[in-house]
């Protein structure tokens, strides 16, 4: 997700669908076919998702979109506005689809839905999923991930995973 992560890796976005009780959870990963589990790894940060209900439409990536509006129910966690700067620095990063995204402001205007606007399109090699947006499509914000290393050799490897 930045120039520093050459390693073989997985970012997991973990939450408790809006539980307001959830504590955490734990991730754990088989190597045999889930004859057996161990755990590596675990979050009491829920990971910030939602729905964008309405195709992205396509504009120019590498600039900045001052047209577009993307609506966003979230499921859990809530967005913020941030700088311009900010943004350029690598924060309000989300992943709509497969196309990364940095977006300025987000703004609520109801109840878990936010309008986010003045975007950063295809970032970090995604520019060619900038027309390739559905409706329903999943929002996941880039704060609060759980970043889980393997080691080269674990490349190219089937693993199965449980969060409890």
């Amino acid at each position: 997700m930045n120039d520093q992560d050459k390693t073989v890796r997985i970012y997991a976005g973990i939450h408790g669908f809006g539980n307001p009780s959830w504590s955490g959870a734990a991730i754990y990963q088989s190597d045999d076919d889930g004859q057996s589990y161990y755990q590596i790894g675990n979050t009491t940060s829920p990971a910030k998702v939602g729905l964008v209900s309405a195709i992205v439409p396509y504009k120019e990536t590498g600039v900045w979109d001052m047209t577009t509006e993307i609506e966003v129910t979230m499921t859990s966690g809530e967005l913020l506005s941030k700088s311009e700067l900010a943004v350029l620095n690598g924060e309000n990063w989300c992943m709509i689809g497969q196309e990364m995204i940095g977006f300025q402001s987000a703004i609520l205007i109801s109840d878990k839905t936010y309008r986010l606007s003045k975007l950063l399109r295809g970032r970090q090699g995604t520019e060619v999923y900038a027309s390739m947006h559905a409706a329903n499509e999943l929002f996941c914000s880039l704060d609060n991930l759980v970043r889980l290393e393997f080691a080269d050799a674990d490349r190219g490897k089937v693993k199965k995973f449980k969060v409890v």
